[in-house]
């Protein structure tokens, strides 16, 4: 349902600004943006943070064609390990980002700030030239 509700708004913001639409998801909440992505053409880009990619259903994960990257801390050893096992179901663009020194790459200043960047350069680099 989420993933109905995620692709349902990237549409109609998409709809109303005529802009490239990205999404940047964590948790469960990566696998419903990597579903929306393989069930609408709206979403151009997909950034996962300590997301759960794997809960995408294979057949969804497999005809994602948008360029993902999975963002996670190198500190927590069984997040990262699920991440790359996703990854080997993508058949898109995509790469394993490892933030070192913190198991949530959420949890400081300095952690955010690089996955900020991160974002913002993905972005830039893949939703331009694609509305």
């Amino acid at each position: 349902m989420l993933a109905r509700r995620l692709g349902a708004a990237c549409d109609w913001l998409h709809e109303r600004t005529g802009l490239p639409v990205g999404c940047t998801a964590g948790g469960t909440s990566a696998a419903a943006a990597l579903e929306a992505a393989a069930e609408h053409d709206t979403p151009r880009a997909v950034v996962s943070v300590s997301g759960r990619p794997g809960l995408a259903r294979p057949s969804a994960s497999a005809r994602v064609s948008v360029p993902v990257p999975l963002v996670t801390g190198d500190l927590d050893q069984q997040l990262l390990s699920r991440n790359r096992l996703a990854a080997d179901g993508l058949r898109c663009l995509h790469r394993v980002v490892e933030i070192a020194g913190v198991a949530d790459p959420v949890s400081s200043d300095a952690a955010l700030h690089h996955v900020l960047w991160l974002t913002t350069d993905w972005f830039t680099d893949h939703l331009a030239g694609r509305a």
